[in-house]
C-alpha cells in the first residue's frame, strides 16, 4: 500500500464523516460551534490536520519513489519500511 493511496483515502474518508457529521447535526438543528468554543477549536484543527496529511504524504511518496529508482546504490538503500515509520509517525503527531 503506498502513502499516496494511504493520503487519498485520509482525504476522502475524513470528508465523508466531516459531512456525515455536520449534517446529522444541521438536520437536527444543532451548531455545535455555536454551542462549544471548544468544539469550534477542535473542528478547525482537525479540518487543517485533514487538509494538510495527504498533501505531506504525496510529497514523501514523490520522495520515495525518487529514492527506490535512482542509481544510486546509497540512496536505494534508504528507502526501507523501517526508515518509512520513523518519518511517518512524526509527521502525523
Amino acid at each position: 500500500m503506498s502513502l499516496l493511496y494511504i493520503s487519498q483515502q485520509i482525504l476522502v474518508y475524513n470528508g465523508i464523516a466531516f459531512l456525515l457529521f455536520e449534517g446529522l447535526a444541521f438536520s437536527y438543528g444543532y451548531d455545535f460551534a455555536n454551542i462549544s468554543s471548544q468544539w469550534w477549536k477542535l473542528r478547525q484543527i482537525l479540518l487543517t490536520i485533514a487538509g494538510t496529511m495527504p498533501v505531506t504524504f504525496t510529497c514523501l511518496s514523490t520522495i520515495d519513489q525518487y529514492l527506490i529508482t535512482s542509481s544510486n546504490a546509497s540512496l536505494r538503500q534508504m528507502s526501507q519500511m523501517k526508515i518509512a515509520y520513523q518519518i511517518i509517525i512524526p509527521v502525523i503527531i
